[in-house]
């Protein structure tokens, strides 16, 4: 008796293994194509990558209207972790004023626009897979009493008057895309 009870466990045990061997093929190598593109999907983030409009210089050469490059840290996730914002407080402490407003930001309201290096913004997209880092461009003008003949160039980049609205043809660059593909915790850049 014992030994028919030890035969049936046993089989019962390999046909365990077998069914999940099975399983683990069929997964793997039979449906390969479609589960790769599923993670692929869930993987990767397309983002519009913003174009820089062209400078705006005088007669003599001198500059009136640039683009100044920032980074635009995006919390996708919840709330930061203790750690995450411990880090986070060491890659800022020596670049920003106050590191903890930035932190509360990105806790609170998601999003923050900050002018850093681009180091500096490397290191804040390696501290977390939530915390997309984003360059962007904003139109600085040399001068105030410019703007009537200049024009200006609202926060989204479209040109409201003067020289910006007239030649804005040929002062805007192309609009292109960026794929992410988040592997584990590192992000790699198409």
């Amino acid at each position: 008796m014992k030994e028919k009870r030890a035969k049936i466990l046993f089989s019962l045990f390999f046909l365990g293994i077998a069914l999940l061997f099975a399983r683990s093929f069929q997964l793997q190598i039979l449906n390969w194509d479609k589960y790769s593109m599923e993670v692929q999907e869930l993987s990767t983030r397309i983002v519009k990558d913003s174009p820089k409009r062209g400078n705006i210089y005088d007669r003599n050469g001198n500059l009136l209207a640039w683009n100044q490059r920032i980074y635009n840290l995006t919390n996708l996730g919840g709330t930061l972790s203790e750690g995450t914002e411990a880090e986070l407080y060491q890659v800022l402490k020596d670049v920003v004023d106050n590191p903890y407003t930035i932190i509360d930001k990105l806790n609170f309201q998601k999003r923050v626009n900050l002018e850093i290096n681009s180091v500096t913004a490397q290191k804040i997209g390696s501290i977390d897979k939530n915390l997309q880092v984003e360059e962007r461009y904003i139109r600085k003008y040399a001068h105030e009493s410019l703007y009537h003949v200049l024009g200006y160039v609202d926060n989204e980049g479209t040109p409201r008057s003067g020289l910006e609205l007239v030649f804005d043809e040929e002062l805007q660059g192309q609009l292109g895309t960026k794929w992410s593909i988040l592997l584990q915790m590192n992000q790699f850049h198409l």
